[in-house]
């Protein structure tokens, strides 16, 4: 996928990537587009769950319930 990029510049779409490609280079890249988006997954559920736990459980919606259950709304709580 690198060696492709290089010759299409990096201005080059996921399309042109594969059109550009032989067979067996299209499953390398198709491979790699899957394992990227797999890593990004990974990486999104760690950070969920880090962000839950270090909250104990917590959402950023129960703050501004918290808020409105005991009237501690201020001017731009909104925009929070």
């Amino acid at each position: 996928m690198v060696e492709t990029l290089k010759t299409l510049g990096k201005g080059a779409t996921v399309a042109k990537l594969i059109d550009a490609t032989r067979d067996q280079e299209k499953l390398k890249v198709a491979a790699t587009l899957g394992a990227a988006a797999y890593v990004g997954a990974i990486i999104g559920s760690i950070a969920i769950a880090s962000g839950r736990s270090l909250a104990c459980g917590s959402q950023i919606s129960d703050i501004f319930v918290f808020f409105h259950q005991n009237k501690l709304e201020f001017d731009g709580w909104h925009s929070l």
